[in-house]
């Protein structure tokens, strides 16, 4: 395979710029109050089909990372599998998929 010259390296670094911005678009930052464990928590925006990428449960000021028992079950609503949130603020991460 051959090298790129300088115009089509250019080029190719700006179209991968453009697709990563353009995936950067996409994520969505949101904080919502946590409740019980494996009860509805309303997130207005997420869809099924989106991807989770991070929830930080923050209680007292310290973060706990609660992104694996997180999942989207029906558009506009997340849940947790075990761990009881409430009272606490969770900032959740996703990617708002096309």
């Amino acid at each position: 395979m051959g090298s790129l010259n300088p115009v089509h390296r250019h080029e190719l670094q700006a179209d991968l710029r453009g697709e990563s911005l353009a995936a950067a678009q996409r994520l969505v930052v949101a904080v919502v109050d946590g409740d019980d464990s494996e009860t509805d928590i309303d997130l207005e925006g997420i869809a099924e089909g989106d991807v989770i990428v991070s929830v930080l449960e923050f209680d007292t000021g310290v973060p706990t990372d609660r992104t694996a028992e997180a999942s989207v079950t029906e558009d506009d609503v997340i849940q947790l599998d075990t761990t009881d949130t409430t009272g606490n603020k969770l900032v959740v991460t996703y990617y708002d998929a096309p």
